[in-house]
């Protein structure tokens, strides 16, 4: 869950670099087509680059033969489960999981909801386009490759232009787009961004499918008015209507005076900015599982035995029982069976406080994470010390989780 939060973070700073740039620079031209390109790109991009990790530290030989050799190693801590607990962690899981499958579970009832209410309209032809006419009171609306129209809107004179629209809408697969937005909704419910992006893209597609009937030679004043007149009935979410409640921005859009072609080379602030996060994003999953209160150079030298090596108080019999009475078995994995030995590495600094941690051999997530949480809130160590000097050296310490051959599994 940790991990999540941490890439979900990510994922939304991403959101809220990329929709800057483009509220800054793009919203206000009229290149339409390439705006939503840039918002979905931007959108699917913040889902991919926290997931790039790039080593950004380089070591030379020395340290590299330092880092092959022996550590100083302590003996298994072995961690069996607990009486049945219930901790704040397995809450907010719960709660995440619980408000998902509610949204997955909204989601495939409006998508039933629009197939059955399809199966209910009647199937029309005109000008070699499907159209599905129903006699509820609803305004003209599309989905996916389905146009839907109240049975009184067909005989109106502006019927086909208003088809035009929502043709414009299937062509252009604009649906898709709101589907993508709505996935992305049930698994991380929590980010604002994915609630803005959506918005902003159901503008979009109005936008260009205005521009589509107008480029077809309906006049704007007249398609304005229509605009104005257009009545509202039932609506399906997922569905993108003919009548909005950004009407006023679709006309001082059609209003608006045709961006110069120059203006589409603000579309290549995309690239820094996708450099820029690449980076940052790499260098935080490289740093991921260390201690956040120290800051380190690339070329610090971390050793791996020194003349005088770090005290835990107590020594290492009272370290070795701070990490057995600490470490919790995770509910999830003793219900699966899951065991092991978790291997990690993690350096003691200069100033006794725990470093980098580097996990060395994994089992499971579940294990892995707990391991390397406990190792986190070590207390401070007595410095090891070379000729003289503190510096800072490796520990590595086999973390093993064995479960009794009887669990209770609640």
């Amino acid at each position: 869950m940790t991990n999540f939060l941490y890439y979900s973070s990510e994922v939304a700073i991403s959101m809220f670099l990329f929709f800057a740039v483009w509220k800054i620079f793009l919203q206000k031209e009229t290149f339409n087509k390439l705006q939503r390109i840039f918002l979905l790109a931007s959108f699917i991009l913040s889902f991919i680059l926290p997931l790039v990790n790039i080593n950004l530290q380089t070591i030379n030989q020395t340290d590299f033969l330092y880092q092959i050799t022996e550590t100083i190693q302590l003996n298994d801590i072995i961690v069996k489960p607990k009486s049945n607990s219930f901790f704040p962690i397995q809450l907010s899981e719960i709660l995440y999981s619980s408000i998902s499958l509610i949204l997955l579970l909204r989601f495939l009832f409006k998508l039933i909801s629009i197939i059955k209410f399809k199966n209910k309209c009647e199937l029309r032809i005109f000008n070699g386009t499907k159209v599905y006419v129903c006699n509820e009171q609803i305004s003209p609306f599309s989905f996916i490759n389905y146009i839907f129209f109240n049975k009184e809107d067909i005989h109106k004179a502006n019927f086909e232009n208003i088809l035009q629209h929502e043709l414009a809408h299937t062509k252009q697969k604009h649906s898709l787009d709101i589907l993508l937005s709505e996935i992305a909704i049930i698994f991380m419910w929590f980010n604002p961004m994915i609630y803005i992006y959506k918005s902003y893209l159901k503008m979009l597609h109005e936008y260009l499918s205005d521009e589509k009937v107008i480029l077809q030679g309906f006049e704007a004043d007249k398609y304005k008015m229509l605009l104005i007149k257009q009545q509202v009935g039932q609506q399906f979410e997922f569905a993108n209507h003919f009548n909005k409640s950004l009407t006023l921005k679709r006309i001082n859009m059609i209003n608006k005076l045709k961006s110069k072609k120059i203006a589409k080379l603000k579309v290549l602030l995309i690239i820094p900015l996708i450099g820029l996060m690449t980076v940052l994003f790499s260098f935080s999953n490289n740093k991921k599982i260390t201690n956040k209160k120290e800051s380190f150079s690339v070329n610090d030298t971390i050793f791996v035995y020194v003349k005088n090596m770090p005290e835990f108080p107590g020594g290492n019999i009272e370290l070795r029982r701070y990490l057995a009475t600490r470490t919790v078995y995770p509910v999830v994995a003793k219900k699966n069976g899951i065991e092991g030995t978790v291997f990690v590495r993690f350096e003691i600094t200069k100033t006794g406080k725990v470093g980098k941690i580097e996990l060395q051999k994994g089992v499971n997530p579940l294990l892995d994470d707990e391991a390397v949480r406990v190792i986190k809130t070590l207390p401070k160590f007595k410095p090891g010390e070379q000729n003289g000097k503190k510096v800072n050296v490796w520990f590595s310490i086999p973390v093993t989780f064995k479960l009794s051959k009887k669990i209770d599994k609640f």
